[in-house]
Formats: structure tokens, sequence, C-alpha cells
């Protein structure tokens, strides 16, 4: 007959807390209705094309390399200032952070890329052919058979 192991960290495995209360449910309904309405008004085509708009009247013209690279910075500010549910945050909130935050990220990236871009086509004179400067066959033991 074997008995299991029962060692403190074991213990709390059994322990859970199966009271759930109606208000916790409520709360976390709520919590995700709003986040899914607060999701769907900061998402919506008229919300991101006012977005996209002022960004491009601030920053200049976009490629669509950097359209996608914009579509990245408004989701990650998105994700970073709705992660706490219990702050009270709406959409003229968000869209503020995205016209000041956003548009330092995105004007780093764009003077990033022109750099980038200058250095890969404006490569420096190009080299000269190596040159043999190594004595090493001088140095080298000479071969012999041992079969």
């Amino acid at each position: 007959m074997n008995k299991p192991i029962q060692t403190p960290s074991h213990l709390g495995l059994f322990e859970k807390n199966t009271d759930i209360r109606p208000l916790n449910i409520r709360e976390a309904m709520a919590t995700n209705r709003d986040r899914k309405q607060l999701t769907e008004s900061f998402f919506s085509n008229s919300n991101q094309t006012m977005l996209k708009e002022k960004i491009r009247q601030r920053v200049g013209n976009l490629s669509l390399h950097d359209e996608e690279h914009v579509n990245v910075v408004i989701s990650n500010i998105f994700m970073n200032n709705t992660n706490n549910h219990n702050d009270s945050i709406n959409v003229k909130g968000l869209n503020d952070i995205v016209l000041t935050k956003g548009i330092e990220q995105i004007q780093s990236s764009l003077s990033s890329q022109q750099q980038f871009l200058f250095d890969r086509n404006n490569i420096g004179a190009c080299l000269q052919n190596p040159v043999v400067t190594s004595n090493k066959i001088d140095r080298q033991l000479p071969r012999s058979n041992f079969i």
C-alpha cells in the first residue's frame, strides 16, 4: 500500500478558495464589457483614420512600411496603457498618448531608418585587395608520411 507523500508544498494545491461570489463575477463581466467597448471604439476605422491623418500631418509622408510601423506603435500604446483594468482610461486619453509618445517613437524610427538607408547607399571607398603578409608557410613543419 503506497501512501502519497504530502509535503507542505503539496498541501497548498488542495486549499483553493472556491467561494465565488456573484459580485466578483459581475465586476469581471463589467470589466470585460468596458474593455471590449474601449477596444472596439479605439480600433474603429474612423478613430484609426483620424489618428493616422494627424500622425501624417505631424510627421510627414509615410510609406507602406511606415504605415505598418504606425499600427504596431498604436497597438503597443494601447496594450501598455490598458493593462490595469481598474484605471478609467477613455479613447480620447489613448489618442492623446498616441499623439505625444507615439509620434516621438515614429519619428525616432524614421530617422533611424533614414540613417540606415544613407549608410547603406553611401558605402565608403571600396576596400583594396588583401595582401599576403604572413610567412606561415615558412614556419610550418615539413610533411612526413607515417604510414
